[in-house]
């Protein structure tokens, strides 16, 4: 067992006997348990607060260890569709008695990029028209719609012509004046533990790089517990939420292929609040207006105009980082300002340090792994400089060096 301290009382990590594999984790009157097949593979999960009956969770997989289907505690079902090279071509949501909400289709070129994406749930917002925009030798943005930006010597966004930048001797965004006023805090490991926008502050806590707590203006009483599907899911896949102690608030979250949340579901399979996207991230919320933060890629929107990619923040307007990649060339991107090569449609990125890879059916952990290997520089180096994507071969091969990093093989 560990014990992680946080601000309001310890996380404690079980692990099974004589493996790495999460079993169970314990936390401020909550509690979330793993079972596992005999392929060490996730297949339900429980989410038990303030002692309620467990909110269950169960995954199958198909005869190559993708994911096939996920079962919500509410009753719906999620089923996943494949190609040969495994990538994903659907998503089908069905209500406990076999009616459907809605499916997603997406297609693909011999490349693996995205080339459509449709179905009933699909729905993207155009954007408007750019006719003013400028830029320097540098990539930075030096002219938005009128507005004039400016830069600090490290290469952060000093000023977007409305709003001033302040940061920290880390490189974080640590405050925005003018239209917005904001300041931020961070962790010894980098990631957001408090936040004030406007005067409405947020403390956040976190098991490893996945948000967990948010507590509002301090009030206890309506902490949103959040919790993300498994760990060896891909990164900020949002599964169900609670707001305080009222089972009424419990909301379950049906996602996209790039983790855009699309629908947050009450327990009686009723939509309370949908969401939809422009390709770059701008952002509509429609129905019940919900704090639910994590929407686009499932990254947070601060309500600053900004996201929250966890080493660097994102402007959904210009479509761009503002700050400098932290791992520079070693992303695969020559514009350290670039979200994900310009193809949101495919990629996305949680980390804020280049592309990241949702290809070949590998889990999330993997991927994880494998981008922080050497600084983030060995990801750069594997990618195909055509293609922007780890070739299939080369992954699988990494792929057998992390099960045997972690003891999963011999």
């Amino acid at each position: 067992m560990q014990d992680i301290p946080r601000f309001q009382g310890l996380w404690q990590y079980r692990f099974a006997p004589d493996t790495r594999e999460l079993a169970e984790i314990d936390m401020d009157r909550a509690t979330v348990s793993y079972s596992r097949d005999a392929e060490r593979r996730v297949t339900q999960i429980q989410y038990q607060v303030n002692g309620e009956v467990p909110r269950t969770f169960g995954y199958t997989y198909d005869a190559l260890g993708r994911r096939s289907q996920t079962i919500f505690a509410n009753g719906i079902t999620a089923i996943y569709n494949w190609d040969a090279a495994s990538q994903l071509t659907g998503i089908s949501y069905k209500r406990a008695d076999g009616s459907v909400l809605g499916n997603l289709t997406y297609g693909y070129d011999l490349a693996g990029r995205r080339t459509n994406a449709g179905g009933s749930l699909a729905k993207a917002n155009l954007p408007q028209a750019v006719s003013d925009a400028q830029y320097n030798a540098a990539n930075q943005l030096t002219r938005w719609a009128g507005k004039t930006l400016s830069y600090d010597l490290n290469g952060n966004l000093a000023s977007d012509g409305v709003n001033q930048y302040g940061w920290n001797g880390q490189g974080l965004l640590s405050q925005i004046s003018g239209g917005v006023t904001a300041n931020f805090s961070y962790d010894v490991f980098g990631r957001r533990k408090d936040s004030t926008v406007n005067g409405h502050r947020i403390q956040t806590a976190w098991i490893d790089d996945e948000l967990n707590l948010m507590v509002p203006d301090g009030d206890w009483s309506q902490r949103i517990r959040v919790f993300s599907a498994y760990p060896e899911s891909g990164v900020d896949e949002l599964t169900y939420r609670r707001i305080g102690d009222d089972a009424n608030q419990d909301r379950y979250v049906l996602r996209d292929a790039n983790n855009n949340v699309i629908a947050l579901m009450d327990a009686n399979q009723q939509s309370q609040t949908q969401y939809s996207y422009e390709p770059y991230g701008l952002t509509k919320q429609s129905s019940i207006v919900d704090p639910n933060p994590q929407q686009y890629t499932g990254r947070e929107n601060d309500g600053t105009g900004l996201y929250y990619y966890r080493n660097r923040y994102y402007s959904p307007q210009t479509g761009r980082f503002i700050s400098e990649d932290p791992i520079g060339w070693e992303s695969g991107q020559t514009n350290a300002y670039a979200y994900v090569g310009g193809n949101p449609v495919s990629k996305t990125d949680p980390f804020g340090l280049g592309p990241w890879d949702q290809k070949y059916g590998l889990s999330g952990t993997f991927w994880r792994w494998l981008h922080r290997q050497d600084g983030g520089k060995l990801i750069g180096e594997l990618k195909d400089p055509q293609t922007g994507q780890v070739p299939k071969n080369t992954a699988l091969e990494y792929y057998k060096i992390y099960l045997f990093e972690i003891g999963q093989c011999g």
